[in-house]
């Protein structure tokens, strides 16, 4: 479902101002998270049925800047979805990464270099 969400509103996440952006792309990075530790859970011979479409995920998420500073910054790896390689502590990490206050609505980045050049 975030495959064909991501196909259809990539350039108008693109097109959103800055604030909308960051939440829309926060939102989308916490969904991958949880769907790699979703996944990880399964039994190896069902993971297999998922590398097609995490493999488009990652590529959807690679082609969108927005997504992939929100990911830089909140610590997702997007090339665990490329590579179809989730690491074995990946619920710790996520663990981590929500207690420092990441992956919520309620952190606001402010970095200069979120805003697209276009």
């Amino acid at each position: 479902m975030l495959n064909e969400v991501l196909t259809i509103h990539n350039k108008r996440i693109l097109e959103a101002t800055q604030g909308k952006a960051r939440k829309c792309c926060t939102y989308i990075i916490a969904r991958a998270f949880k769907i790699l530790i979703l996944i990880r859970k399964l039994h190896e011979d069902l993971m297999l049925d998922f590398n097609d479409e995490l493999e488009r995920l990652g590529q959807l998420i690679s082609e969108n800047d927005y997504l992939m500073k929100t990911a830089i910054q909140n610590g997702f790896d997007v090339n665990w979805l490329l590579r179809v390689d989730t690491p074995e502590d990946i619920e710790q990490i996520h663990k981590d990464i929500r207690s420092q206050g990441y992956l919520t609505g309620r952190t606001y980045l402010r970095t200069s270099n979120y805003i697209r050049k276009v």
